[in-house]
């Protein structure tokens, strides 16, 4: 069949058990199909990772509406500097998830 990889973030428990629980639904269900799942922050760097983390919990369980906020406000159209300034950033932080990307060659991402 071919192969799906399933990204999470490990901030909080409810990411990485959806991710486990897709990986299991389609291991059972899918015979010919590989499954894996992985945290997408161990890619990352480690002060990105510490600050990512540390910043998720503490909105969530202290400014939940904040977090909402700032959720909804990184879904909208962005401009063409602000989406400059984050390719980069992507690019920086994550080239060892693209180096992963590659070598997984997956035929379905999950997010």
């Amino acid at each position: 069949m071919g192969k799906t990889l399933i990204l999470y973030v490990s901030a909080g428990a409810g990411h990485k058990q959806a991710a486990l629980a897709l990986k299991e639904a389609i291991d059972e269900r899918m015979p010919g199909e590989t499954a894996v799942a992985e945290d997408i922050l161990t890619f990352s760097s480690l002060p990105f990772r510490k600050v990512y983390t540390a910043g998720y919990l503490s909105l969530v369980k202290r400014a939940e509406h904040l977090w909402g906020y700032l959720y909804d406000l990184s879904d909208r159209e962005q401009t063409k500097t602000r989406r400059k300034i984050r390719s980069i950033f992507n690019a920086v932080n994550l080239f060892k998830f693209r180096k992963r990307l590659v070598e997984l060659d997956p035929d379905r991402l999950i997010c």
